[in-house]
């Protein structure tokens, strides 16, 4: 290892930046929320349907490359066996690509579609709850998990085939702006601009998870929700993250996820089998039929005529914010995929990524719905009365055994919140460093570096009140430039692929000498 690796101006650029838009929001962040909504407002009402068409076209175009013969380029050489086991690759991508978010909303989502559901359904109807089971569904589905892929193709090829040690997403626009540009500042904004989104996508997790954490030890213990349990909390999380980051891939992140996952299977398990079981089943299955029926209606919608909002608040914010967190997951199953084929790295992410989230919200959102409208639990009152992270902590605890599925679910969601920020530090390290040989990884204590810095900022912001709100809500103001940049990036793949004749090499048609793919 080179001694010194760090890419000072991205590393310096990113912080500045970073400093520049943080402190107004501590100093003022009402002022900083009001701003930050008026543009996010005029976006999405003028830019919607961008968004929505966007998100179409990344899942056809996906749909293409898999079940071509694009879907033949295997990530290395031909024949090249996979790095990690299916289970474990998997498990990394989904804990990776979901965190303490899908548990949080997985369980009280649908409860927002149910007060105030879309396309004029009346508020608690039996129509508001086919719009309630089925709208979390599409938000977290194929569409959505499209948007994560899309980035992850032209990456994965640029290092795994074509050997280019570089995994930064300025090095996978190269095919159309150059090398030259590439490592020039145009390629530095584009990497900046990565790093800015990725903070904001940390400071969601942490803003979802740490007062769901507290508020279940709250119930569990009577730990007072407080600044000192808020701060304990978010300590622990950074020694884990810490520590998963220095043991590294191997032995750090693919351990951490597989435990993750195997956390969040049993409890999902736990709460079908032991709650009302065929209510759940029977649900999912309406959900997921009202979803597929309503599919395309659902994902070109913008009610420009009735002007409820709905589209924009839920469904292009929900685009948005996955395209800013897409580049970091580009960057992460592209690095564990080694041996892989387009089609096998496609599929997985859409279909395995959608399933995983699709089973979360029908087993915690139905049960909690089956818990509203039986009269058990209110958990609309709840939410309307207390907070969202009471009325979750009254769903599980109306459970058998609920305070030990109580402790397992904040517990699942701790190591989610890990796993995520494991990964994402340890893409930033990447993307903010130089001179990496291919296949090595940044130094420990740059991977350490970056993961506290991504909690700090965020920390910070969740101290001051609204200020979080306004990062997370900026974050998603910087989407267009991304949505430019996974343009830039999807020709570049194909312009690559045609000049190195990578589909004659993949098909086993054509013999291609290894040191053709180096050759301009």
């Amino acid at each position: 290892m080179k001694k010194n690796t760090v890419e000072k101006p991205i590393f310096y650029a990113a912080i500045i930046v970073a400093l520049i838009v943080v402190i107004p929001m501590i100093l003022n962040p009402d002022g900083a929320n009001s701003l930050m909504n008026t543009a996010f407002g005029k976006l999405v009402n003028n830019f919607g349907w961008a968004y929505l068409w966007f998100a179409v076209i990344s899942l056809i175009l996906l749909m293409y490359i898999a079940f071509s013969n694009y879907g033949n380029i295997r990530l290395g050489e031909p024949g090249e066996k996979p790095q990690h086991s299916t289970f474990s690759w998997i498990a990394m991508l989904l804990c990776a690509g979901i965190g303490s978010s899908l548990l949080y909303w997985s369980s009280i989502e649908w409860a927002y579609y149910f007060m105030s559901p879309p396309y004029g359904a009346e508020p608690f109807s039996l129509a508001a709850v086919d719009w309630a089971t089925s709208y979390g569904l599409f938000h977290w589905g194929v569409s959505a998990w499209a948007m994560y892929t899309l980035p992850t193709i032209p990456i994965a090829y640029v290092y795994w085939v074509r050997k280019n040690p570089s995994m930064k997403l300025s090095t996978a626009c190269s095919g159309v702006i150059g090398e030259e540009r590439a490592k020039g500042w145009l390629g530095k904004a584009i990497d900046i601009f990565f790093i800015f989104g990725l903070m904001g996508g940390c400071g969601t997790s942490i803003g979802l998870g740490t007062p769901m954490i507290t508020a279940g030890l709250n119930t569990l213990f009577g730990i007072p929700k407080s600044f000192t349990v808020d701060l304990i909390i978010i300590i622990c999380w950074c020694l884990v993250i810490g520590l998963s980051l220095y043991r590294g891939l191997e032995k750090g992140l693919k351990q951490l996820s597989t435990l993750n996952l195997k956390m969040a299977i049993f409890v999902l398990l736990f709460v079908l089998f032991v709650g009302p079981t065929f209510f759940i089943l029977n649900t999912m299955s309406d959900g997921l039929g009202h979803m597929f029926q309503n599919f395309a209606k659902m994902s070109f919608w913008t009610d420009s005529v009735g002007g409820s909002g709905f589209p924009q608040g839920w469904t292009v914010f929900y685009w948005a914010w996955w395209i800013v967190v897409a580049p970091f997951m580009g960057i992460w199953v592209a690095k564990i995929s080694k041996g892989r084929t387009l089609k096998e790295l496609i599929l997985a992410e859409i279909i395995w990524g959608s399933v995983g989230c699709w089973l979360s919200y029908s087993v915690l959102g139905n049960y909690a719905l089956y818990l509203e409208i039986n009269n058990i639990v209110p958990i609309t009152g709840i939410i309307a009365n207390q907070s969202t992270y009471d009325a979750i902590c009254a769903m599980l605890l109306s459970l058998p055994m609920g305070k030990v599925i109580l402790f397992m679910f904040i517990s699942t969601m701790f190591i989610f919140l890990s796993t995520t920020m494991d990964s994402a530090a340890f893409t930033t390290a990447l993307v903010a460093s130089k001179d990496l040989e291919f296949g090595e990884d940044p130094v420990k204590w740059y991977r350490v570096f970056w993961g506290f810095l991504l909690a700090a900022l965020p920390i910070a912001l969740l101290f001051s009140g609204g200020a979080l709100r306004a990062l997370q809500t900026s974050s998603a103001v910087a989407s267009p430039p991304i949505i430019l940049i996974f343009i830039v990036m999807t020709i570049s793949f194909f312009i690559w692929v045609r000049e190195d004749g990578a589909l004659e090499k993949y098909s086993g048609n054509t013999r291609v000498d290894k040191g053709e793919f180096n050759e301009e």
